[in-house]
């Protein structure tokens, strides 16, 4: 777990290749490489990842950037894939609509349908 105050990115193993990096409070370009950091270690286990932005007050591009990069990581094995989490109508949620981020990366309003949606594509 990376943190910065009450802005914090956490990791935890779902299961074997399945992991949840939930962003907690305020990211922008200063706290932004505690989310790379996270991804980068999940993805080094070859894995399924879903970012949770549940618990998000504020992201900002620099955070996309790191969701973008994590799409392209998880292209790169068959197995790999990457999915977030956005409530409808959080701030994140709104962000990624704006952005068009999530045309590229699918979008769940909730842990268990993102948890869902991966654990069916692993089979």
């Amino acid at each position: 777990m990376s943190t910065e105050g009450d802005n914090r990115v956490t990791v935890e193993s779902l299961a074997e290749h399945l992991w949840a990096v939930e962003v907690h409070g305020e990211h922008d370009m200063r706290t932004a490489p505690m989310l790379r950091e996270a991804l980068h270690h999940v993805f080094a286990a070859g894995s399924r990842v879903v970012v949770d932005l549940s618990s998000a007050s504020f992201i900002d591009s620099t955070v996309l950037s790191n969701l973008v990069d994590a799409r392209l990581r998880s292209m790169e094995a068959e197995d790999d894939a990457v999915v977030i989490v956005a409530p409808y109508g959080s701030f994140a949620e709104k962000l990624l609509r704006v952005s068009g981020l999530n045309e590229r990366i699918a979008v769940f309003p909730d842990r268990p349908s993102a948890i869902a949606a991966l654990s069916s594509a692993g089979d």
